[in-house]
């Protein structure tokens, strides 16, 4: 049977809570999604710091920002806007590499996808991958602050809130996929990483 995913934020957690989290929802690998894995605010979360930590509370790590991550090296992943192509990135063969080493690490861990932010609605983690996740029937769970879980239809159901579109919004023949794929459209209008944002914008 293969593993489960989740998806998490670390936010400003220390390093022994934020393990708690991981054991609490049965989480035994982290994927460090994170373009840039480093944190002034919390500097604990820099890459080669957590390795170290997770490693003590027995929790395998890997870095995937260069497959995953949410800000593009390409010009051509991005909108004109500026604004990052979450569409176009599913596509990229990066991103597709990325995916299959997930599916390969489910074979042996139960896998949290690690970003910086606690509410994935903000976060390329739920935005970006976690749709792709669910197209190939590998859905996450979103690990909420207390370790509440958040399935990914209810994460859907409050994007679609956020977002402002509902069955109400939209076209008699819309579907539910198309809606929350302009759910996820309107809200990385929102969060995705921008061409010229400032330093200090979340890791992604």
């Amino acid at each position: 049977m293969p593993g489960a995913i989740f998806t998490l934020g670390h936010s400003t957690l220390e390093p022994e809570p934020f393990a708690n989290l991981c054991h609490g929802a049965g989480i035994n690998a982290i994927a460090d999604i994170r373009s840039v894995p480093y944190s002034k605010r919390v500097p604990h979360h820099n890459r080669e710091s957590i390795e170290q930590y997770l490693h003590r509370f027995q929790i395998a790590y890997v870095y995937l920002g260069h497959l995953l991550g949410g800000r593009p090296s390409r010009p051509s992943l991005f909108l004109p806007s500026g604004r990052a192509d979450y569409r176009s990135m599913r596509l990229s063969p990066e991103f597709v590499e990325g995916l299959e080493r997930l599916r390969k690490g489910l074979e042996k861990f139960n896998i949290g996808l690690m970003c910086g932010e606690e509410d994935p609605i903000t976060c390329h983690r739920a935005l970006l991958i976690a749709p792709a996740l669910a197209k190939i029937g590998l859905a996450p769970a979103h690990v909420r602050k207390g370790g509440r879980l958040e399935s990914h239809q209810q994460f859907e159901d409050r994007l679609m809130e956020a977002a402002g579109i509902g069955a109400s919004q939209g076209d008699l023949f819309e579907n539910r996929d198309s809606l929350v794929d302009r759910s996820i459209e309107a809200m990385a209008d929102r969060h995705a990483f921008r061409l010229g944002a400032p330093e200090d914008q979340p890791s992604e």
